[in-house]
């Protein structure tokens, strides 16, 4: 009998085993499939949780719901139109300033070619047409810069064309795509503000009548934790893309503006998007102002930057309202970004944040709760936690 108890109970493991891993697969492959359909949804939900302080605070004031609705929306699309405007109008003076920094930088491109010669035995010409076939607009160089690519054959000319009109045509549908979901977000924004309260009533529904008000009170708190953490990156990455403009301008990095506000976009994905906003910098820096010292400029603003505002602003601006694992944390940027791109990494901590937030409440959750969390991860404060909760304690 007791052989026999263990075999069944092997056997529920099992089956359990292959339900999780059939389900997982499956709720993967559909969050994939949805991508278009639910990261609007989920963008405008958390942006519509982080307008509802001002929208409420305008219609205790007297303004009609839906005028106040569409003034936090409006908002928002100004906020995001104005960050678009300054990036062409960069990218822009970047593309007519190519031709003089392509020159510029030329010499040192053949410096480079006659040193990898030197220590790898390949030719300069070798060298040459691998940057030819992998970097096609580079093209070949002579000492001043100048392009002189031969005139291609009909034949290659007609494969180039085909070439471009593919990269037009994928460009022009991403570009549709990108339009679409960005008008969705804002549709979804109005709608999830305007009748807040319906759907609130409907979340709370779920619950039997004795737990809604502790239901509720998650709710309020899952609301708090977005707005607190959204807003307090929104006012960060504004202290870093005005840092790094003021420090890009002293060490004299052309469209630094440009540079400043890419850098300070990608810092809101946590822990990988400084590392990006550091290369990118690096890249446009050197590449435009041809002078490889300028990298040491840019590795003391970063730092600097780094410095202040993971121990003086982030305290007091975001707080410790997101409590979360930093293991769990970079696997959930993993995660997003596998699912939905660049926007699945920026939405995954606020959504693991609220997802801790109901699991915390939800006692045949609450080990995932603890597990996810940072709750006893203390091993003993460093010199830079101390400087943090003085800061805290300095906030309270």
């Amino acid at each position: 009998m007791p052989e026999e108890n263990r075999r069944s109970s092997g056997k529920n493991i099992l089956l359990h085993a292959f339900l999780f891993v059939g389900l997982l697969y499956y709720a993967v492959t559909g969050l994939m499939a949805a991508r278009v359909v639910l990261a609007p949804l989920v963008l405008g939900t958390l942006l519509a949780m982080l307008m509802l302080p001002l929208t409420r605070r305008l219609e205790k004031r007297g303004v009609n719901r839906v005028l106040a609705v569409l003034l936090s929306d409006f908002l928002i699309i100004g906020f995001f139109v104005g960050l678009v405007f300054i990036l062409i109008s960069q990218f822009s003076a970047l593309s007519r300033d190519f031709p003089q920094t392509k020159q510029k930088f030329a010499p040192k491109i053949e410096q480079a070619k006659r040193f990898v010669a030197e220590k790898t035995g390949v030719s300069p010409q070798q060298i040459e047409q691998y940057v030819k076939d992998k970097v096609p607009f580079l093209g070949k160089q002579d000492s001043v810069g100048n392009s002189t690519q031969k005139p291609v054959q009909s034949q290659s000319s007609s494969v180039d064309a085909g070439k471009i009109m593919g990269a037009v045509s994928g460009f022009l549908t991403g570009l549709a795509e990108a339009l679409a979901g960005f008008v969705l977000v804002f549709v979804y924004f109005f709608f999830l503000q305007y009748y807040r309260h319906k759907f609130k009533k409907s979340v709370l529904n779920f619950f039997p009548k004795k737990a809604r008000p502790e239901a509720a009170r998650v709710l309020v708190e899952s609301s708090r934790v977005s707005q607190q953490y959204l807003l307090g990156r929104l006012l960060l990455m504004s202290f870093l893309a005005v840092f790094y403009t003021v420090g890009f301008a002293i060490i004299g990095v052309k469209q630094g503006v440009l540079v400043a506000v890419l850098a300070a976009v990608f810092s809101i994905i946590p822990y990988v998007g400084n590392i990006i906003g550091f290369t990118l910098s690096l890249a446009f820096s050197v590449f435009g102002s041809g002078d490889f010292s300028v990298a040491a400029g840019v590795l003391v603003i970063f730092t600097l930057a780094q410095f202040i505002e993971n121990y003086f602003l982030e305290p007091f601006i975001v707080g410790e309202k997101v409590h979360l694992h930093p293991l769990f944390t970079i696997l959930a940027v993993i995660v997003g970004a596998t699912l939905w791109g660049i926007a699945g990494a920026i939405l995954a901590i606020p959504v693991l944040g609220i997802a801790k937030v109901w699991c915390d409440h939800i006692p045949a959750l609450q080990p995932i709760g603890y597990l996810v969390g940072d709750e006893g991860t203390d091993e003993g404060p460093s010199v830079f936690d101390k400087l943090k909760s003085w800061v805290l304690r300095l906030k309270s």
